[in-house]
């Protein structure tokens, strides 16, 4: 057996890192427990939801905003110390967090039953009955709760059913019918928090379920500059020791974070590769060419990863572009040549094409909020109206994103990949 001295970890155990201090105050998981630049966000959740401890119901809540804006860490923060409250208290009341992310309305439903009762089958049931046993499990324990459903943006549609945030409302809302008890001292039932990257989301609510579903909304706007750098200071003054980044730097990742449309999750990876690129080459401290190396290092890792978690007509839509714009020699590309482009890579690819109406009011925007492309109204001339014209952006590493992500996803692409070569019109002709 080895000896103490000779245990690869105590090892590990003595070699401190000269560069930082506490690594994990620059996890994405982190949640600090003050968030600054949120403390009028954070009251009027707290303000709605501590209705319970009076005996009363809380309201339905939207929560949305871009990526990045603290929507979730401030939720998570406020659903600890809510359980904490309730708890001490003695108060029947919970609050649960459920993320949306790739997920069907069937899945969220099984998870929310799981978490009352880890053995409860997650598949072979309908989504009604897993509907009524969670009504069975709030109604058992004489209790109301709160369910927090984490990027309902992004929940997975089934093919031809439903409308995914739609089923969602429709089946939580019916929830709370069938627990039916009323508001007493101790209310019974339901109450639901939504939380979504996407600003226009109450656009893809169907109207009858606005009709029933009426949310106390809570806007998380982008940070500016000056608050994005003093949100990093912070963090960089926890994670690294005293000396290792100059707050001229923090003062350039805060610029390059707001000019490239990233986030503070996206800050605080950069400084996390830059801090371990600085004990690898055995420097003292992250300059500003050291950022910049690591600045787009996780840039392109970031693309990559956004680029596969593309649904199929975000993927369509942004490979279309890009072949479009082969087409244009350098000018933004008109929605009519796009949608053109577009049809028939659907037809090659054998995928049923959405509506144009459909590419240029929600997809587009949505890739536009990323960053990946940029639009713009352009006249065509005096009396002529204008074009809708669009552009990619970070053409090269995006271009090899998309490449990766389509020919992981379709076998079809590399038989069109390979007709593209030998076909100088390309596949919009």
């Amino acid at each position: 057996m080895a000896n103490v001295e000779d245990n690869l970890f105590e090892k590990d155990e003595d070699e401190r890192s000269d560069i930082f201090d506490a690594p994990h105050f620059l996890s994405i998981d982190y949640i600090p427990n003050q968030l600054i630049f949120r403390e009028n966000e954070i009251d009027m959740v707290k303000n709605n939801i501590k209705k319970v401890f009076d005996g009363l119901a809380p309201s339905h809540m939207l929560i949305h905003g871009p990526p990045g804006t603290g929507k979730t860490h401030a939720v998570k923060k406020i659903k600890e110390d809510f359980n904490e409250y309730a708890k001490n208290k003695d108060v029947n009341a919970g609050m649960k967090h459920f993320s949306c992310k790739n997920k069907t309305t069937y899945q969220i439903l099984t998870r929310i039953a799981r978490s009352f009762d880890p053995s409860y089958p997650s598949r072979g049931l309908g989504e009604g009955e897993v509907v009524e046993d969670v009504a069975e499990f709030v109604d058992d324990e004489d209790s109301h709760y709160i369910f927090v459903f984490d990027e309902v943006d992004k929940i997975t549609e089934k093919s031809g059913k439903g409308d995914g945030i739609g089923d969602l409302i429709y089946f939580t809302t019916r929830l709370g019918e069938l627990i039916d008890k009323g508001v007493g001292e101790e209310p019974l039932g339901i109450s639901v928090i939504l939380i979504s990257n996407k600003t226009g989301i109450r656009d893809d609510i169907s109207e009858y379920n606005k009709s029933t579903f009426h949310p106390t909304t809570v806007y998380f706007k982008d940070y500016d500059v000056d608050q994005l750098r003093t949100i990093i200071k912070r963090r960089c003054r926890e994670a690294f020791k005293d000396g290792v980044i100059k707050d001229d730097v923090i003062q350039t990742l805060a610029q390059k974070t707001r000019d490239s449309n990233s986030d503070l999750r996206f800050s605080f990876t950069v400084l996390r590769v830059a801090g371990e690129l600085v004990e690898r080459l055995n420097l003292n401290c992250i300059d500003e060419s050291l950022l910049e190396k690591s600045f787009e290092k996780v840039n392109e890792q970031k693309i990559n990863e956004a680029v596969k978690e593309m649904n199929e007509t975000e993927l369509m839509t942004l490979w279309s572009l890009m072949q479009a714009k082969k087409k244009v020699n350098g000018e933004g590309i008109t929605s009519h040549t796009f949608y053109r482009t577009y049809e028939n890579l659907c037809e090659k690819m054998n995928i049923d094409p959405k509506s144009h109406r459909h590419l240029t009011s929600r997809v587009t925007s949505r890739l536009e909020s990323q960053g990946f492309i940029t639009a713009e109204l352009k006249g065509r001339g005096r009396g002529k109206g204008v074009n809708l014209m669009y552009r990619l952006a970070g053409k090269k590493k995006l271009k090899k994103a998309i490449e990766e992500a389509m020919s992981m996803r379709y076998d079809e692409y590399a038989v069109i990949r390979g007709s593209e070569r030998t076909n100088l019109k390309g596949p919009w002709d």
